[in-house]
């Protein structure tokens, strides 16, 4: 928020007074996100001008359970995905080994230094089932993940593979077994979340786990799904082999089929925007 964002919406409203006017805040709080000393500046611009918003903004579309944001009323709405843009998974069980896959413009919050941690202790028991972790995509943090990797001694068991796309990243997904979600959610203070990636998961068809509250994925996809808590502390490899061998169980082509149709029941972007079309539609101001 800053004050030319400010002379717009003041312009827009100027122009047509009956205007219904809807802001969306993907992630609230997000203060948290402008951590970094040279984003200071940013945010306290941001928090002199967006006290400013209630003269002018008639609702806040919010991903989080929050009623009223800086004075306004919210329309609480998920995050949803287009299905039809996202390929289908199909299992490859062919190897032997458990391969965890996090995909991700990798940053703190995702927490996947947890999962490196853990697979430090996990090797360190000289256990018999191999487990990798694969990271899709790149980010501020990967350097020193791969630092971590190196004073743990498990980088011949983590893979960075940088950005993917298209049918390298299909490919990818066919090729591991269980997806990764964000697991430090309490680095930047909160306890719930949507993150699209976990619904991107759903509809490819990958049991996950991650580490925060998300209601509705928990309301429509609990069985193929597991939370770790959301704190400090390293991911419990056996736990996650516990859950494999239960997933395995199910069967992972049985278990694509399943969540996908799951998405496309309950994901879509059609289902998730109905409150703020309604919204629209209706002659409520």
């Amino acid at each position: 928020m800053d004050r030319s964002f400010l002379s717009l919406i003041i312009e827009m409203r100027k122009r047509n007074p009956n205007v219904k006017m809807l802001f969306e805040i993907p992630t609230f709080p997000y203060d948290n996100e402008l951590s970094r000393i040279c984003d200071f500046p940013i945010l306290l611009k941001d928090r002199w001008y967006r006290g400013k918003l209630k003269k002018y903004i008639d609702r806040f579309v919010v991903l989080s359970n929050d009623e009223m944001v800086f004075g306004v009323p919210c329309i609480k709405i998920d995050n949803g995905i287009d299905c039809a843009e996202i390929h289908a998974r199909k299992a490859d069980m062919e190897k032997g080994e458990i391969r965890l896959l996090g995909v991700a413009g990798v940053a703190s919050w995702h927490g996947y230094d947890r999962v490196i941690r853990g697979l430090g202790e996990y090797y360190k028991l000289e256990p018999n089932k191999k487990v990798e972790f694969h990271i899709v995509g790149d980010g501020t943090v990967v350097k020193e993940l791969k630092k971590l990797c190196c004073e743990l001694k498990v980088e011949q068991y983590v893979f960075f593979h940088g950005w993917m796309h298209g049918k390298e990243l299909d490919d990818m997904f066919d090729q591991c077994d269980i997806g990764v979600g964000s697991l430090g959610m309490y680095r930047i203070g909160l306890e719930n979340g949507n993150t699209l990636k976990l619904r991107e998961y759903v509809a490819r068809g990958i049991p996950f786990f991650y580490g925060y509250t998300d209601k509705l994925i928990e309301s429509c996809v609990h069985d193929y799904t597991m939370r770790v808590p959301n704190n400090d502390s390293p991911v419990d490899i056996p736990t996650i082999i516990s859950f494999y061998e239960k997933m395995q169980a199910k069967g992972f082509d049985k278990i694509a089929i399943e969540m996908r149709k799951l998405a496309e029941e309950h994901l879509s972007w059609a289902k998730q925007m109905k409150p703020v079309v309604d919204y629209i539609l209706s002659d409520e101001k």
